[in-house]
């Protein structure tokens, strides 16, 4: 009543209010909108530039790998030295790395850098017994192994469909088919192909229950080296049981000869 009294008071001009306009209060939701969808997209954008990246990186590496292997049949000294090159080009920038705790290195270093080695080991034993397309095409049985066991390990629920199942099926006859009138397959580097599967498939799982699931205190590269450093003490032992040592001139004739 008193504000009322005040506009309409003798003399004086009565204050008048003037709506906004239509777009003025439609324009924050719009904004957010916008400011929404740009974040999905650009998340979206990074997720398939990530995938195709790293296909690229896997695709790149195998290719290299067979034309290494068919110049020096030293598969165990190869990953070696990538391992060696890796750990040193990760300690010449210690900056970026990070760790938490002396439990979290443990931890880590105790599990998944020997299922690492395992991987990277039975993936240059498998290319030196098979084709490239036999060792891709054989690698989509992944899926089946780890919905089998990813609940185990993670201790998260997986909830299995009927599309799920009968997408895995269709993978699993096409596997089925290539391997079938593959001119290079043999029995043991079919072995050695489900060996570096079931290790894949176990590293994979055990690194996402320690960086998503129960997290370790490292960074990414500090994971890196200590998965290349930690490595490198069963692939010494390794290196000698496969009697690659004695062999090490064909690496010092390869490089003459390239000289």
């Amino acid at each position: 009543e008193a504000l009322a009294s005040e506009n309409f008071a003798p003399g004086r001009v009565p204050v008048q209010r003037t709506p906004l306009p239509p777009w003025r209060s439609v324009a924050p939701s719009v904004l957010a909108l916008v400011a929404s969808t740009m974040a999905r997209a650009t998340a979206a954008a990074a997720l398939v530039l990530s995938c195709v990246f790293f296909m690229a990186c896997s695709a790149g590496m195998m290719i290299i790998n067979k034309m290494v292997l068919r110049a020096v049949h030293l598969p165990i000294t190869v990953v070696m030295i990538q391992m060696a090159f890796t750990a040193g080009i990760l300690c010449v920038a210690p900056c970026g790395l990070h760790f938490g705790s002396l439990q979290h290195v443990i931890r880590w270093s105790v599990t998944v850098p020997w299922l690492f080695t395992a991987m990277l080991t039975s993936s240059m034993l498998a290319l030196r017994h098979s084709s490239m397309g036999a060792i891709v095409v054989l690698r989509n049985v992944a899926p089946l192994v780890s919905m089998a066991i990813e609940g185990v390990i993670t201790g998260e629920r997986i909830e299995v469909d009927g599309a799920t199942i009968l997408s895995l099926l269709l993978i699993l006859g096409g596997v089925g088919l290539y391997v079938s009138n593959d001119v290079a397959f043999s029995p043991t580097g079919v072995a050695w192909m489900a060996f570096n599967m079931t290790a894949g498939v176990l590293e994979r799982l055990l690194q996402r229950r320690m960086i998503a699931v129960e997290p370790v205190d490292i960074n990414k590269t500090g994971l890196m080296l200590l998965n290349n450093v930690v490595s490198l003490l069963p692939m010494s032992v390794l290196v000698y049981c496969t009697g690659e040592v004695p062999q090490w001139r064909l690496l010092a004739r390869l490089s003459t000869a390239d000289g």
